[in-house]
């Protein structure tokens, strides 16, 4: 008569009792008895998530350990508790650890700590509701260009496309919050620097962007928490459109890029000040990974003209700093935590300060682009007038344009050197000459017309 197999869960808590004092290392274990580690695994989630044992801290060489709690030992104690382990049950015995946000009270202890650090990466419960949520928004934005597109008699391919950024696309993009310099600038219509960061421009960019949250937003969302994880998404992003407006004022964009690239350098951050409590082994697979990722992602920055370089780079670093904070917010004191949150507050400021500081050196461009395409409207819809027969309100619009010509041209005597970008220092010298041309041609106009009236 062959002995009944002793129950996996009733044999750890007793191999955990057996090691006291010492913690008992699974790893050890496997190599003595010649069983699969992995094996090991589920019914070892099973008490921890039960709260019956507890891990301890990494040792090299040994793994991981184990050791039991209070109620574990109850449990051993107790035939009661014993018959329904061996039926597979867990005794309901203090409290059970249903998730990562469970342990907050408990965080600002090194275990606790060490739980929530270990919990989202083993965890597997739970619905990446941050995660689905944005996927959603950026879908719909998307399809209300979509019918915006319909409704102005726009063909679809082009928005579809992506098309070229101007005409009615454009008036279309920029009615689903799409990002430019002007209506920053010019519009103080600073909300664009969130919107954008749900807009896309074509199906292609779409579908690449959401492919990626899809794949890396359910584990950073479970490795921070969602709220912290919303918090640290929407930084990401305002710190890319300010560095695709320090980059590239005249120009505008869209698109979840530099979200992407702030929560996966916030991995990196989060590796970092938690590496005392993972294994050196998945810290160092980890890296290797997370540097074959950006390496990637930077030859891809660099090897398409029309991604914004400082978009990508923004997002990445406003992330791998504003993790620094959250990370204080979720395990430090009272104290730390509200110091962290000011400076989580401070991050966004900077990035939108730098925006207005560059704005006195690359306005300027943006002005002068803006009046040369106004002048450029009113030359073609008043080609061949007779200048006598102008009537009062295309005279007044034609002093209008003549004086904000001036405006430009006495700006651009007193304009900061755009030392970051010489582009945009060559574009901003070629408009002012633009600008004297055409100012000369209106001064003619403007006393062509009153001579010609007064005769």
């Amino acid at each position: 008569m062959s002995e009944n197999p002793v129950n996996p869960l009733e044999q750890i808590l007793r191999l955990c009792d057996g090691a006291k004092p010492n913690p008992w290392y699974p790893s050890l274990f496997a190599k003595t008895t010649g069983i699969s580690r992995e094996s090991l695994d589920p019914p070892l989630d099973q008490l921890r998530m039960g709260g019956l044992i507890q891990l301890t801290d990494w040792v090299q060489g040994n793994g991981q350990g184990y050791i039991l709690t209070p109620a574990g030992s109850q449990v051993l104690e107790s035939p009661r508790y014993l018959d329904k382990l061996r039926k597979g049950e867990l005794p309901a015995i203090g409290s059970r650890l249903t998730g990562v946000e469970d342990l907050r009270t408990k965080e600002s202890t090194a275990w606790g700590r060490g739980e929530a650090v270990r919990e989202a990466l083993l965890g597997r419960d739970g619905t990446p509701v941050v995660t689905n949520a944005l996927i959603i928004i950026n879908i719909l934005v998307f399809f209300a260009g979509m019918a915006l597109t319909m409704q102005s008699n726009v063909p679809l391919g082009n928005y579809l496309s992506g098309g070229n950024g101007t005409g009615e696309l454009r008036k279309i993009q920029d009615q689903i919050g799409f990002l430019s310099g002007a209506a920053v600038y010019l519009n103080h219509q600073w909300w664009r620097l969130l919107t954008c960061c749900f807009g896309h421009v074509g199906w292609v960019h779409l579908l690449v962007n959401m492919y990626s949250l899809y794949a890396v937003g359910p584990l950073l969302e479970r490795m921070w928490g969602k709220g912290r994880f919303l918090i640290l998404y929407l930084l990401a992003g305002f710190g890319g459109s300010c560095g695709m407006l320090l980059e590239n004022p005249v120009g505008g964009g869209a698109g979840a890029s530099g979200a992407l690239w702030g929560i996966l350098a916030s991995m990196a951050t989060w590796l970092y000040l938690n590496r005392r409590f993972l294994p050196s082994s998945l810290i160092a697979v980890w890296t290797r990974q997370l540097l074959i990722c950006f390496v990637l992602n930077v030859f891809i920055t660099f090897s398409i003209s029309y991604i914004s370089k400082g978009g990508h780079f923004g997002g990445g670093v406003v992330g791998l700093i504003a993790a620094v904070p959250l990370d204080r917010i979720r395990f430090g004191r009272r104290a730390t935590r509200w110091l962290a949150a000011t400076a989580l507050v401070i991050i966004p400021v900077i990035c939108g300060t730098l925006v207005v500081y560059s704005f006195q050196f690359t306005g300027l461009v943006i002005r002068q682009n803006k009046v040369i395409a106004e002048t450029r409207e009113f030359s073609q819809q008043n080609a061949g007038r007779d200048f006598g027969n102008l009537d009062d309100e295309i005279l007044q619009e034609l002093k209008e344009l003549s004086s904000e010509l001036k405006n430009c041209i006495d700006l651009s005597n007193h304009s900061n050197t755009i030392w970051w970008n010489r582009s945009l220092e060559r574009e901003k010298n070629s408009n002012t000459e633009t600008i004297k041309k055409t100012s000369d041609i209106y001064d003619a106009a403007i006393r062509t017309a009153r001579v010609l009236r007064r005769d």
